[in-house]
């Protein structure tokens, strides 16, 4: 295989990918883009002393590496998190959202949110099968473990995440649909709309990390939910300075509220048997810088 810098497509592909794959395990874009940028230096540096036979294994070793390591120090910034944590935004083009065949699961909020119960081996070990395909024998190797481990590995991740399978997948129009009429109906200050999009079992997460108004633990109750999006969102879209936006990240539709172009709040959500199950809201203003060029 082609070192990526003799080929310019080898070298964005493989950039591409590793970056997916970093973002998985750390749940930050930007810290992502720093491992992943700083592997492919490193490949093209030593690919002249260095006969690398298969560059995409040497880049998802040493990626995984540098992963891991971020999580060692990142554990202790997420324990003393204000409020829930969500992920930071993985933002696909807005100009080529709408050529999206389908939901793009292994990106969403919900399973990057379910895959920190896991431990850091189990995480990786899950990411690299289930999302990247990798065999037993590959992750041995990338992970520095015995095959035999690397599954039992996996078998403790999908036990911890087990219920995440049962889930029914919506289609790409449906949860376009819900999302759309979500928005009408906080725009409307509907409550019975908006109580009848909701699951029985909805749940709010509101990530502001201490850093804007929002929720510091996670709400239930379809109607106590509409009241709270009521009272804190819809009163403000009645002001020019406030506007909305339908933007695509994390593998889905979601909706942006700007401030004088400024996003403010980001929703996102699953969706299950025609209602919204969880909604995802981002506050924390360091999140929402990513979305300052599509807003």
């Amino acid at each position: 295989m082609a070192i990526p810098h003799e080929n310019p497509e080898d070298f964005d592909i493989y950039l591409r990918l590793i970056t997916s794959y970093a973002y998985r395990i750390v749940g930050s874009i930007s810290e992502a883009e720093d491992i992943a940028q700083e592997a492919m230096v490193r490949l093209w540096n030593q690919s002249g002393s260095e006969e690398i036979k298969n560059p995409k294994a040497w880049l998802f070793k040493v990626v995984t590496r540098q992963s891991l390591d971020h999580l060692k120090s990142a554990r202790v910034q997420r324990e003393m998190y204000v409020g829930p944590w969500l992920p930071e935004p993985f933002i696909s083009n807005p100009l080529t959202a709408g050529d999206q065949v389908e939901l793009d699961e292994s990106l969403s909020m919900a399973l990057m949110v379910v895959l920190e119960r896991l431990n850091p081996a189990e995480k990786t070990t899950f990411i690299l099968h289930d999302i990247f395909n990798f065999s037993h024998r590959e992750i041995s190797e990338t992970l520095g473990v015995s095959e035999a481990n690397s599954r039992k590995l996996f078998s403790r991740a999908k036990e911890k995440i087990k219920h995440r399978d049962a889930r029914f997948k919506p289609s790409l129009d449906e949860h376009s649909r819900l999302t759309q009429t979500f928005l009408e109906a906080l725009k409307c200050g509907n409550l019975n709309n908006l109580i009848a999009l909701f699951s029985e079992e909805v749940t709010l997460y509101s990530d502001s990390g201490g850093k804007a108004p929002a929720a510091r633990k996670i709400l239930k109750d379809a109607e106590f939910i509409a009241n709270f999006l009521i009272k804190v969102i819809t009163k403000s879209l009645s002001n020019e300075k406030y506007s909305t936006h339908e933007v695509w990240f994390n593998g889905s539709p979601g909706v942006l509220i700007t401030e004088n172009q400024i996003p403010i709040t980001a929703f996102n959500f699953v969706v299950f048997n025609g209602k919204i199950l969880t909604i995802h809201a981002l506050r924390n203003p360091e999140k929402l810088k990513f979305f300052q060029d599509v807003s």
